[in-house]
């Protein structure tokens, strides 16, 4: 067993998750050359793993700009209540 992680560029939502599912699918079709399968649970393998799991970065013009710390610090608190 191991585990691998790509990540996608993309600006905004809809480009995001168009290009997320073809590079699942590629994916799918170049392991398939090599005997290999996916596991797509966001964690597969149960422990201590950092940074195992679907994860995404972002970045704004607000948080990059001068205040930023202020701005991401709101943001943060509003995602929080979605946390597990």
């Amino acid at each position: 067993k191991g585990q691998w992680e790509f990540q996608i560029f993309a600006k905004g939502a809809k480009k995001a998750a168009d290009d997320m599912w073809i590079a699942r699918y590629l994916l799918l079709r170049h392991c398939e050359q090599y005997g290999v399968d996916v596991e797509w649970h966001c964690k597969p393998i149960r422990g201590d793993w950092n940074g195992s799991g679907m994860h995404t970065n972002f970045s704004t013009n607000l948080l990059r700009d001068k205040g930023g710390k202020a701005y991401f610090e709101k943001l943060m608190a509003a995602f929080d209540k979605y946390k597990d």
